[in-house]
């Protein structure tokens, strides 16, 4: 038994209790003032009333000493009523029985997961009746309660009040034509705000959590949940921040309401994104749609949609996808025009799926004219053949009746510092001697924003003036950090590393043939930051190099870089020489959205002949598919996330209109964006992104010409398409210091045992068998000791003139 409850328990107030034992001294102390103040005089009357006070004195004294005690009672039990006693569990208190304010507070998971259909109606419709049922069970006259829905926890259908009859029923009626949401349910926010509540409210004694949900791994058993922040939650209950709450003179009961299922039939779409670069006009292009089937058998046949409001459309089926499975289908679309799309990508996996909410998937494509290159030239030349970027320049736009889909602008070294890089795609430095900081700077947040850079070297390169702007110390952009050049005894080849690479796949294949004559007699030895050492030994045909200049230097320490958030990078060495030290030849870095492909020697035929093979055109045009896919690369809005949106503030106003999934007007709502302090952009953000659809901003330019719209496509939460069920032993295994009780268990035990736990979760499935009962509730005993109070305050009157008027 619990020490507290051997006799009475404890009170809510102690302090008060304890203070007001003060006043129990108070008729005492009275009482010697008065007998203090008393003067003797003798006169001879006084005789005889002594002689008739000695017979009596036995009497008085005995009248005085009850209506003290009677006083000192009166002050000890309006003590004890402003300390508000209770009983615990089991206590004596509680054979007298006593009231038992309870804090109640009901979580209903309103996740779109929740709509799954199962047998003739949705896990939210059952979750709402079970909400009902408990709402007008409870005992309003002494409980407060609570009802909040896990998507806005902030934001609850009340708080805290109690409510009679009436409004207990309007509640339910409320309760009961609710909709499911479209966001996901993070229970670790969800509890904490739970643990906010019950923290600032200090005179909680009792508290009873009902969790009303269909119970998925997801955020629940699972190790990892993409939707938390904090990697520590990972690996515990969202319960656990319950764990020690109560204790002393608090109880809390946690009660987990599942009204899920298991043998889940869900297909959904989790993601929409464009395979490899930026949409160009008239040119086919990649869509990647991931598709996963969240069941436990396959499922065959499915229907894959896409449909552009330009009116294409196109279909193809995914002929099998095995049980808890994601594949990842490609779909080739095409567009006639260039401009903005908004495509719509729906499937239909067939009868048996449970959950049509995540069925499709908006997704917003811009089609360009061309891929716009800008390329360097750092060593130009009146002959063709001397021209440091004549034969890469054909090589991406070559002759020919068919377009390579690439707009190709060459400058100097000396516009570097100036150009335009937010008109371009790609960026091409070819043995460009000394950036400056100011140009490496600027191509430091073109990358971040999406921007792709190729950097080739050559003998105009400044090394040091490299690693200094371009380098750890400046702008970071470079992969590695360049030494000295490397002149082979005799041609090498390259190989390929044995990571996957889209273009190394490309270029090397099965067999290498691509690359198999592709021979290299200079290039820049580069440490860089991937540590990762190369396996397998070379390829046929490969002549290993023996004419270095210097003794290897060891891998770059990826703490060097420290200059920009994003670093280390995250660095792919694509190829290697053929050399005894396999020395990097084709390095990857990537930094925010955007990537830096740097090739270690030439793009002419100064130090290889690579421009002299048919390999080079192939190679150049997916280099640059690559690294432009940075710009077209999908920034995903899910919902109840805000949507951010940066406009040029020169040509549009602060002032704009939104038309949102579900908007009341056409027209649309007004949204005001944050002019930046230099007046060059404006800063627009919208968080009530309740529904998945397009998104769209129309914006108001400052002078004369046509309005601009611009699309966000908002998605579902894929995480939340997962409807796998926790089990209640996988539910038990997850909690931490929480004491687990199955639902027939907790009613089955006696009252003794149950005061032993001042936490306990119970576990019920159904609604079968709900009540609003408390097993754990301490009953407070203040009514109690009111009526005393007033029973000892009507005696002690009662006794004080009776004993008056008999003298």
């Amino acid at each position: 038994m619990h020490p507290e409850s051997a006799i009475l328990g404890a009170f809510v107030w102690p302090g008060l209790f304890f203070g007001g034992l003060a006043g129990v001294a108070a008729p005492v102390i009275i009482h010697l003032l008065v007998r203090r103040r008393l003067r003797r005089v003798r006169w001879a009357a006084m005789d005889f009333l002594m002689d008739a006070q000695r017979h009596s004195r036995r009497r008085v004294r005995l009248e005085q000493l009850i209506l003290l005690l009677l006083r000192c009672l009166a002050a000890l039990l309006l003590a004890a009523l402003l300390a508000r006693p209770f009983a615990l569990p089991g206590g004596w208190g509680s054979w007298f029985g006593g009231i038992q304010h309870t804090e109640r507070i009901i979580v209903l998971d309103d996740s779109f997961s929740m709509m799954r259909r199962h047998h003739d109606d949705s896990l939210f419709e059952a979750a709402t009746r079970a909400v009902t049922q408990l709402v007008k069970n409870f005992d309003s006259d002494y409980d407060s309660i609570t009802v909040l829905l896990g998507s806005a926890p902030e934001d609850p259908l009340v708080s805290s009040q109690r409510l009679g009859v009436e409004a207990r029923e309007a509640l339910a009626a409320r309760v009961a034509g609710l909709t499911a949401s479209q966001r996901a349910v993070d229970f670790h926010a969800v509890l904490r705000s739970v643990r906010a509540q019950l923290d600032g409210r200090s005179d909680i004694l009792n508290a009873t959590i009902y969790v009303v949900s269909d119970f998925q791994r997801v955020g629940w058993v699972d190790r990892e949940w993409r939707g938390e922040t904090d990697p520590s939650l990972h690996q515990t209950s969202p319960l656990a921040v319950l764990d020690d709450w109560a204790g002393g003179s608090r109880r809390l009961t946690i009660r987990l309401i599942d009204v899920g299922a298991d043998q889940a039939r869900n297909v959904a779409v989790v993601a929409v994104h464009i395979a490899a670069g930026p949409v160009v006009a008239d040119i086919p292009y990649e869509l990647s749609v991931q598709l996963a089937n969240h069941s436990q058998q396959a499922v065959h046949n499915v229907l894959v949609r896409v449909s552009a409001d330009d009116g294409t459309d196109v279909e193809s089926v995914v002929s099998e996808i095995g049980p808890d499975e994601t594949v990842d289908h490609r779909v080739k679309v095409v567009h006639a025009d260039p401009g903005r799309k908004t495509l719509r990508v729906e499937i239909d996996p067939g009868a048996s799926d449970e959950l049509g909410l995540d069925n499709e998937q908006f997704h917003i494509v811009t089609v360009e004219e061309a891929v716009r290159v800008l390329i360097v030239n750092g060593a130009p030349s009146s002959d063709t053949l001397l021209d440091e970027v004549s034969l890469l320049k054909t090589a991406l736009d070559p002759r020919g009746a068919l377009s390579s889909g690439n707009e190709i602008v060459v400058i100097g070294d000396y516009e570097l510092e100036a150009a335009p890089f937010a008109d371009f795609h790609v960026v091409i430095l070819a043995n460009v001697a000394s950036p400056s900081l100011v140009a490496a700077q600027r191509l430091g947040g073109y990358v971040e924003g999406g921007g792709g850079v190729m950097v080739f070297l050559g003998d105009r390169v400044n090394t040091d003036d490299y690693n200094r702007t371009l380098g750890p110390e400046g702008a970071a952009l470079l992969p590695g950090v360049l030494e000295s050049v490397v002149i082979t005894s005799k041609p090498v080849l390259l190989v390929a590393t044995p990571a996957t690479h889209p273009v190394m796949e490309l270029l090397f294949g099965a067999d290498g043939s691509l690359m198999r004559h592709v021979h290299f007699r200079r290039f820049m030895w580069c440490v860089t930051a991937d540590p990762a050492a190369v396996t397998g030994g070379l390829s046929a045909s490969a002549s290993p190099g023996d004419g270095h200049t210097a003794g290897h230097p060891p891998e770059m320490d990826p703490t060097a870089w420290s200059t920009r958030s994003c670093h280390p990078p995250q660095v792919n060495v694509l190829a290697r020489y053929a050399t005894p030290d396999r020395e990097p030849a084709i390095i990857e870095g990537r930094y925010g959205d955007g990537s830096v492909i740097l090739f270690t020697s030439t793009c002419d035929r100064d130090w290889n002949d690579w421009a002299s093979q048919p390999s080079y055109v192939v190679a150049m045009l997916e280099f640059v598919r690559h690294v432009s896919g940075g710009a077209a690369r999908d920034r995903q809005v899910t919902v109840g996330s805000p949507i951010e949106l940066q406009v040029d503030g020169i040509r549009f106003h602060t002032d704009a209109y939104l038309v949102s999934e579900g908007s009341a007007s056409d027209a649309g709502e007004p949204i005001t964006g944050v002019l930046s302090e230099s007046g060059d952009s404006v800063q627009f953000s919208w968080g009530a992104t309740e529904r998945a659809g397009v998104y769209r901003f129309q914006l108001r330019p400052r002078h004369e010409g046509t309005p601009l719209e611009r699309a966000v496509a908002v998605t579902l939460d894929p995480d939340e398409s997962n409807l796998r069920h926790a089990t209640e032993p996988e539910l038990h295994r997850s909690l931490s210091g929480l004491q687990w009780a199955g639902w027939a268990e907790s009613r089955a035990e006696g009252a003794a045992a149950r005061g032993t736990q001042a936490t306990r979760v119970d576990y019920l499935t159904g609604t079968d068998g709900l009540d609003s009962g408390s097993d754990l509730a301490a009953r407070e005993l203040w009514r109690f000791v009111l009526a005393a109070l007033v029973g000892v305050l009507l005696i002690e009157q009662t006794l004080a003139c009776w004993f008056g008027r008999r003298g």
